[in-house]
């Protein structure tokens, strides 16, 4: 018999599968009906019909919980991401693609805002940076700034839009669009006006290199920010 297991002859219900597929959309579930405040590792185990303890085979705490969602969250919003589409391409990309993320999860914006990212998801973004701030004549510290500027915007929108916990949008749809694309297209035209020529990605004319312009080889940010 499907989901029984068989104890000194009697049929018991099997223990419930935890893995981290499991964990995440009992986390998601959670944060969409109660939002941040009702995430707790009792309440995660309780909604895969576990005890609490047993969770800890799996995670370290809570913490550990917030940064699986927030990663979560983060490589669905990277999917696709290339530089080869130029920086600003690239960088609205990355905004759009995390507003949809959080549209379907709008639970998960408050982490998004709160939580960095893993050290491991970190260092995986270190050529994508590198490239762009190639393309911009930007340091990998700056271009880190710029995108994680550009991301934490789009969370604290997703906030503003859906609350925490999530309920109806107070405007129409059609306010918090308008929004979001003149934040965005504000905050890139800032950034194309200061990159200067012969940024790639930019329309602006190539200009020559000169010996102190920042060099992308090498990733100098602090690690655990997204």
């Amino acid at each position: 018999m499907l989901g029984m297991v068989a104890w000194k002859g009697l049929l018991m219900p099997a223990p419930a599968r935890i893995d981290r597929q499991a964990l995440l959309a009992a986390m998601f579930g959670m944060l969409d009906e109660q939002g941040l405040s009702g995430l707790s590792l009792r309440a995660v185990a309780a909604r895969l019909g576990v005890k609490a303890a047993s969770l800890y085979g799996h995670v370290s705490g809570k913490a550990e919980l917030l940064t699986m969602v927030s990663d979560a969250v983060c490589r669905s919003a990277l999917a696709g991401l290339s530089a080869d589409a130029g920086w600003r391409a690239c960088a609205r990309d990355l905004a759009a693609g995390l507003r949809r993320e959080l549209a379907r999860h709008p639970g998960a914006a408050a982490v998004v805002a709160s939580c960095p990212v893993s050290a491991e998801l970190y260092r995986e973004l270190g050529p994508l940076v590198a490239a762009l701030a190639g393309q911009m004549r930007r340091g990998p510290s700056e271009t880190a700034w710029a995108l994680q500027s550009i991301y934490l915007f789009t969370a604290a929108h997703a906030l503003a839009e859906h609350g925490d916990p999530p309920a109806a949008p107070s405007a129409p749809r059609e306010y918090y669009d308008s929004w979001f694309e003149f934040a965005i297209g504000t905050f890139l035209d800032g950034l194309e006006a200061s990159t200067g020529p012969g940024a790639r990605g930019s329309g602006a004319p190539p200009r020559a290199s000169h010996p102190r312009d920042p060099q992308p080889d090498a990733m100098d940010m602090e690690e655990g920010s997204t």
